[in-house]
């Protein structure tokens, strides 16, 4: 087809038009109205762009309502799975302060041992260094106190990594399953080692007995005049066997008990003169002789040290003097052994 034909058709279609009739029910007129087809053109395209604008709007409307509605449905899922973790987390948190609250009274429970075994390490150091001045039946019992247990009876305190308690030797971080594990070892060792202590107690309770009831002292201080053994009797003036040490001293001169024990004999004995004899277990006794008076009686307990009588020139005696004997079962030994 020629272009001049064409722009012919088009003037044509622009100056037609479309004539609409509105007939009434009633008998009234009939109405009619005329529209250019290039205004039916305009108003039908954009009846269609607001169609397509609609249906847009409505397409992102639909979309953004789904989104909306998947994202509230992921939220409530989300929310469901933290409170479900929440909960398992407030249970494991209940069950590590459960066995958190274990091992604290566990810990103070070593510690109370560690007190105790710092306390009999005390005890014992005390009782064989005999410097406490007190009985034995006074040591103070093993007892509990609030003292630092980091060094318990002279053991070395535990090494720790950064001050912690939380690491094995390896450094790894123990579990509180471990660590229960380990503390319950440490206290059956702390319960074993108090054990020991207890019985190292009772032995040096007899060894500190023993070493108090062994003379270790003169009974009085001056000129030993005559030793332990064969002599010249200073009287009789004939060799016999002397069974003992004579200390010259003045009349009325303190004599002193030499080791802890009983008077088993105080009065006159031939010889002798007034004397003592003091019994100190372990088949150990001491005799003290040719004294003036005593200030003990048979059957009293004495201490190391206590004076017991005082010096003087009784029996038979050429001057003031102290006769003293240590005997062992019975028979005589030399005293200078156990004078210090």
């Amino acid at each position: 087809m020629h272009v001049p034909a064409i722009f012919g058709r088009l003037r044509r279609l622009r100056r037609s038009s479309l004539t609409f009739m509105v007939v009434p029910s009633s008998n009234g007129p009939v109405r009619s109205f005329s529209v250019s087809l290039p205004a039916v053109c305009a108003c039908a395209g954009l009846a269609a762009g607001l169609i397509i604008a609609l249906g847009a709007t409505y397409a992102r409307l639909c979309a953004t309502a789904v989104a909306a509605y998947r994202a509230r449905l992921h939220n409530e899922a989300l929310v469901e799975s933290l409170t479900r973790d929440n909960l398992e987390l407030r249970t494991v948190a209940e069950e590590q302060n459960d066995r958190l609250e274990l091992i604290s009274h566990k810990v103070r429970a070593l510690e109370e041992k560690l007190v105790a075994l710092d306390n009999l390490g005390t005890e014992i150091r005390a009782i064989i260094s005999g410097k406490s001045g007190k009985a034995l039946n006074q040591v103070p019992s093993r007892g509990v106190s609030r003292t630092s247990p980091g060094r318990a009876a002279g053991l070395p305190a535990p090494a720790t990594r950064g001050g912690g308690v939380a690491e094995a030797s390896d450094g790894h971080m123990m579990s509180a399953d471990e660590l229960s594990m380990s503390l319950d070892d440490l206290l059956r060792r702390a319960a074993s080692v108090s054990a020991e202590f207890a019985e190292l107690k009772g032995q040096a309770v007899s060894y500190r007995r023993r070493l108090d009831s062994t003379p270790d002292l003169w009974p009085v201080r001056g000129r030993i005049s005559s030793g332990f053994g064969r002599r010249i009797h200073p009287i009789t003036r004939r060799m016999h066997f002397h069974s003992g040490v004579d200390i010259v001293v003045r009349s009325g001169t303190p004599v002193h008990a030499t080791a802890k024990g009983k008077v088993s004999y105080a009065g006159w004995r031939s010889g002798y003169g007034w004397c003592i004899e003091l019994e100190h277990g372990y088949g150990v006794s001491t005799l003290y002789a040719h004294l003036s008076r005593f200030t003990v009686r048979c059957g009293d307990k004495v201490d190391k040290g206590q004076v017991i009588a005082y010096s003087g020139s009784s029996g038979t005696s050429t001057g003031p003097h102290v006769h003293y004997e240590v005997r062992r079962y019975d028979a005589p030994v030399n005293p200078w052994n156990y004078m210090h």
